[in-house]
């Protein structure tokens, strides 16, 4: 059974279906609400011009008309704003895929790199990838077609080899290997706390 650990993951990391649902959502869900403020705003555009050119009283202008007019240019700003946002979460998120396209890349390489150095046999090197990628033991061996026993050993066997003990240790491990690789821009600068400043916390 999985539990829930931060928002929209589970425990293994892996993002939760409602997490995947809303992310897939957001731009849909936000294009149908700017389509609908737009209808809106032309609406009150429409009526504010009708009211300015009454039949029999021609151009007028009064506090109600203004209030509305007003009111209209208050809704065009919004879109225009909400247009300007999108577009730069829309950039935002090519930008991220991108790097995550490289950082996928880097990490395989150093995956290879150190499964070769640590000495996995095929079997360990298929189980340290399926682990890394969030798979339970009890899923892995559903995969592989292995008891869970097994899958259990050639995981400890991956952790020993690695010099680690748990899943969260080899990943961190591979997480500093790709900030010490440069695929994060600025991971260079990141230093660790040392001295006083790392017991402050």
């Amino acid at each position: 059974m999985t539990t829930t650990g931060a928002i929209g993951e589970t425990e293994d990391g892996r993002q939760s279906r409602p997490a995947g649902l809303l992310r897939r959502l957001a731009v849909p869900g936000l294009l149908a609400v700017m389509a609908l403020q737009t209808l809106a705003t032309a609406f009150f555009f429409y009526d504010v011009i009708e009211d300015m050119f009454t039949p029999g009283l021609g151009f007028h202008l009064d506090l109600s008309v203004v209030m509305e007019l007003v009111a209209t240019l208050v809704l065009v700003i919004a879109i225009a704003i909400e247009v300007a946002v999108l577009r730069y979460l829309l950039d935002e998120r090519e930008r991220m895929q991108d790097a995550l396209a490289i950082a996928r890349g880097k990490l395989a390489e150093i995956l290879e790199a150190d499964f070769a150095r640590w000495g996995l046999t095929a079997a360990e090197r298929e189980v340290a990838w399926l682990a890394i990628k969030g798979f339970s033991i009890a899923e892995i061996a559903e995969i592989r077609g292995a008891k869970v026993g097994t899958v259990k050993a050639q995981l400890g066997a991956v952790y020993r080899k690695a010099g680690v003990s748990r899943r969260a240790e080899l990943l961190g491990s591979l997480v500093e290997e790709l900030l010490d690789g440069g695929v994060m821009p600025g991971a260079s600068d990141i230093k660790a706390p040392t001295g006083k400043a790392a017991g402050a916390g």
